[in-house]
């Protein structure tokens, strides 16, 4: 039996370019959710800016000697750098993290680390070995929710971790 043109519906007709059409749209949405968005992440990243980790850290223990040479709140970044480390601890094998936390969000980045010798010159009578107890950083506020968060130092060394909030607070 021969088809009547007149008579099918127009759906039967075009189904085929509808569902290449489809296809096509469902296709572009994906490539601008999963290539086009992280491409403008790597275009806004500044260069050497931290990674944020996923990371989670211990409540606040204290035992940190720290201190700050640089702490610069731009519009969107924070840059820091400075030295810590535990009391008590050479620093080898040590990695330092800075926090961001307010009171519904907490942030870990990772720093580099910085030769500082002079750390090591500073607190001589402990015996510490403190030569890579310097760090820089420049972490990056657009990965955060708008709100006040306090800025911490999180040391992790083998099993041993430290968590110690600095007092200095930065607002998005």
């Amino acid at each position: 039996m021969k088809k009547n043109r007149a008579t099918d519906g127009w759906m039967q007709l075009h189904w085929k370019q509808l569902v290449v059409h489809g296809l096509i749209l469902i296709l572009f949405l994906l490539f601008m959710v999963f290539v086009v968005v992280p491409v403008f992440d790597i275009f806004e990243s500044t260069e050497g800016e931290s990674n944020l980790q996923n990371i989670s850290v211990p409540s606040q223990t204290g035992k940190i000697r720290y201190n700050f040479d640089r702490f610069d709140i731009h519009t969107d970044a924070l840059e820091l750098s400075g030295w810590a480390f535990i009391e008590g601890q050479s620093f080898e094998g040590s990695q330092i993290y800075l926090v961001l936390k307010s009171q519904s969000d907490t942030y870990v980045f990772d720093t580099v680390s910085q030769k500082r010798t002079d750390v090591t010159a500073a607190f001589i009578k402990s015996g510490l070995n403190l030569n890579e107890a310097g760090f820089w950083a420049i972490i990056p506020l657009r990965n955060t929710k708008n709100g006040v968060y306090n800025v911490g130092i999180y040391i992790k060394k083998g099993d041993i971790e430290a968590l110690q909030y600095t007092g200095k607070s930065v607002t998005r």
